[in-house]
């Protein structure tokens, strides 16, 4: 949307990568800064920095939600969740794993082998099947 910013809030982290996808569905400018030019402009213009501030304050109130959403959710609803995420983004049903089944329960804040037991049970309802590199969504189950 016009005047969003992505990113903005890692340039100053330790890991200043943004790990997600942008997808542009209209025309759009991009204006990339440097670490050294934003510092520029917060000791130039304090408008924009109290702006900056806001937006990533924003930012953290905004993700502290999602995750409280998020932590509350059955594992069940994270997985398909996952997948479904996977589907819209990618257009594929199958879902590699990022590394293990470890990997995909800690990037789901859930125990491996919570994970792997709804992982089971999902397999046998024939929502999906897995292996040990990939899970495949066999429908779109809604909240299945």
């Amino acid at each position: 949307h016009k005047g969003d910013c992505i990113g903005g809030n890692l340039l100053f982290s330790s890991d200043p990568v943004y790990h997600m996808a942008v997808t542009v569905t209209e025309q759009a400018h991009i204006l990339s800064l440097s670490r050294a030019s934003l510092i520029s402009l917060f000791t130039s213009n304090e408008e924009f920095l109290i702006r900056y501030l806001g937006y990533v304050a924003d930012n953290a109130v905004t993700l502290e939600g999602k995750l409280k959403y998020y932590a509350n959710l059955p594992i069940r609803q994270r997985v398909l969740n996952y997948l479904k995420a996977h589907q819209r983004q990618f257009g594929d049903n199958r879902v590699a794993l990022p590394a293990s089944k470890k990997a995909l329960a800690a990037q789901l804040g859930v125990q491996r082998t919570s994970l792997s037991r709804v992982l089971q049970q999902m397999q046998k309802e024939g929502v999906l099947t897995f292996d040990k590199k990939s899970i495949t969504l066999l429908n779109d189950f809604g909240d299945a």
